[in-house]
């Protein structure tokens, strides 16, 4: 299969612990096809210092879903969903042409 791999890394929920709060636990899921387009890297001041905030896109294949509150591991960086996915359709026969998501990832 053409493209690469990336990773949704899911929050699913997990039980209660004893005081009877939600507990949740996270799944990989692999997303082969994929494509990953880097955004622009800029740097902003924080409280404690400098942070840098880099983009990107992901395109995946069609039916793939992203949550808002998903992370995606690309080529070993961690990104969150920024926004929401959006399905792209083949305006020539009205068929799943693709997912669109854009990330964000701050160090």
């Amino acid at each position: 299969m053409i493209g690469e791999t990336v990773t949704i890394v899911r929050e699913v929920p997990g039980g209660e612990d004893s005081m009877g709060n939600p507990v949740f636990t996270t799944v990989d899921v692999d997303v082969p096809g994929c494509a990953f387009a880097p955004g622009s890297s800029a740097e902003t001041a924080a409280t404690f210092g400098a942070r840098t905030e880099t983009d990107g896109t992901v395109y995946a294949p069609s039916g793939t879903v992203f949550f808002p509150s998903d992370q995606i591991r690309i080529r070993g960086a961690l990104y969150v969903v920024d926004g929401e996915s959006e399905q792209w359709t083949n305006p020539y026969n009205l068929r799943g042409a693709g997912v669109v998501v854009n990330v964000k990832r701050a160090s």
